[in-house]
């Protein structure tokens, strides 16, 4: 069994006390870990839950050769936890199917390019991200009214592949946000972190996840037309005339600089009056900028133009999203860069009474 397919970034002690102070107020039985790695999260719960039972497996059997010297109590069993037959010939999980009452875990989050895992469920198969995988699958060792708290990477939240992922646990599950944004607290991993809870699920508990955002009452609308870039700036090339081509770093202090640089005269050109706003990076509110001129210009494939039909219509979107800067700020995610997708600006410019055009 090869433990180089998965990456291996093992739980810090400040994310593992964060992690079970969310749950201190449970009497957990049967803790465990699918997941387990160094041990860390369940040396954690030892501490607080020491009459406990405790259950892990991990791929590495190094990990587990390890545990087994330190902890010989514990059900410790090398599983790859993906692979169903892996599951089934795993002792330590033989007789743990829905046995759980408590499921600490910190899965692997590499999923490189378009990867997507199948996942079966009770509400039918669909695919999932990495991180995603080793969540819905840990659920089945779950007891029912059991709790689950795992460490995801934050792009998890809005990515398109774990859309179905999201429902499916809404369905069973309260799913809280108890931690956000841990940037950088994994050694040579520059990924941020949440921290989610699976509680039981409670038909009171209808208060929205820190995920989702408010949708504002305005009576003012306008409409706009949606313009993702599609120019990769590595391929322009030194050029004397054409469409001026603008990049992210070209949005400052709520203006448009154009400074020169000609784009490849694709159809994917942008006419004042709009709001350009970057696509990829942090957000700041002076990088919201208003474009007026009636010249055509590039936008870059890290750049988004809003387009509007009068400059009144352009100074109001502009004013909404510097009003509601906080709303569009939290939908900058990504697991690396943070980035905004289309889908998730349409849901901001909703919220604040924009309707779209294009959609």
């Amino acid at each position: 069994m090869r433990t180089d397919l998965f990456d291996k970034h093992y739980t810090p002690n400040i994310i593992a006390r964060k992690l079970i102070s969310s749950v201190r107020h449970l009497k957990p039985t049967l803790i465990a870990d699918l997941a387990v790695g160094k041990g860390d999260l369940l040396f954690e719960a030892e501490r607080l839950w020491p009459n406990a039972k405790f259950l892990a497996t991990d791929i590495d059997r190094v990990a587990i050769r390890r545990l087994r010297r330190m902890r010989k109590n514990w059900q410790l069993g090398c599983c790859d936890i993906r692979n169903p037959r892996s599951r089934a010939n795993c002792t330590a999980l033989r007789n743990a199917f829905g046995a759980a009452s408590l499921i600490l875990l910190n899965p692997p989050f590499s999923c490189r390019g378009g990867t997507r895992f199948p996942i079966e469920t009770s509400n039918g198969s669909f695919f999932s991200s990495t991180a995603m995988s080793f969540l819905l699958t840990a659920i089945k060792y779950l007891e029912n009214s059991g709790t689950i708290v795992a460490i995801m990477p934050n792009g998890c939240l809005y990515n398109q592949k774990d859309y179905q992922a999201w429902e499916y646990l809404r369905s069973k599950f309260t799913v809280s946000i108890i931690g956000k944004s841990y940037l950088k607290v994994f050694p040579n991993n520059a990924a941020n972190t949440i921290i989610v809870r699976l509680s039981p699920y409670r038909k009171m508990a209808k208060r929205r996840n820190n995920c989702f955002i408010k949708r504002s009452k305005v009576n003012n609308k306008i409409n706009v037309s949606i313009i993702r870039g599609c120019q990769p700036l590595y391929k322009v090339v030194n050029k004397t005339s054409g469409t001026i081509l603008v990049h992210s770093v070209d949005l400052q202090n709520h203006h448009v600089y154009l400074n020169g640089r000609f784009g490849f005269n694709t159809n994917r050109v942008v006419e004042g009056p709009a709001i350009l706003i970057p696509r990829v990076g942090k957000i700041k509110k002076e990088k919201i900028a208003i474009y007026y001129e009636n010249d055509s210009i590039e936008i870059s494939d890290c750049v988004i133009a809003l387009k509007t039909s009068t400059i009144v219509n352009a100074k109001y979107l502009h004013k909404r999203l510097i009003e509601n800067f906080n709303i569009l700020n939290s939908h900058y995610v990504g697991t690396g860069a943070p980035f905004i997708t289309i889908s998730r600006l349409k849901k901001v410019l909703k919220a604040i009474g924009v309707l779209i055009e294009n959609e």
